[in-house]
């Protein structure tokens, strides 16, 4: 009897942490609403099993960011220490792209930084998750 509640115990113990892990591994996936509230980017793992991120709402209804939206605006992101992915971030609004590092700092939330050379001369925003509603009804 002690031998089954002892095994349960375990396998229960491997289910969480199984769990934990998997769904830790995937916290940068997601739709993220900027610093800014003006604009939602979907990161998601590509065939090449680096990070991107497209925009996919923006809430400047101008042509030009009607038109933007679709636009990769994170690209080549990899896992670089265990909560922080490095790549490329675009402005589209300066036509620019700069090298980045998104840290993961909960499960709802990022800190995204954009830089020039060494990450002290950047700048950083805090990315909040959110899901992709259009006129209240959700779209994922």
């Amino acid at each position: 009897m002690v031998y089954k509640d002892l095994l349960k115990a375990s396998l229960l113990i491997v289910l969480i942490f199984g769990t934990t892990v998997a769904s830790y591994s995937q916290d940068i996936i997601g739709i993220w609403l900027t610093a800014d509230k003006e604009a939602k980017i979907e990161i998601y793992e590509n065939q090449s099993g680096m990070y991107e991120g497209v925009l996919v709402w923006t809430a400047d209804k101008s042509e030009k960011s009607v038109h933007a939206i679709g636009a990769i605006i994170l690209s080549g992101f990899v896992k670089s220490q265990e909560k922080t992915y490095k790549g490329i971030i675009k402005d589209i609004d300066k036509n620019k792209t700069y090298t980045s590092t998104i840290t993961v700092v909960s499960h709802d939330r990022l800190d995204v930084r954009g830089y020039i050379g060494i990450p002290l001369f950047g700048r950083s925003e805090q990315w909040e998750k959110s899901t992709l509603k259009v006129d209240g009804i959700s779209q994922k």
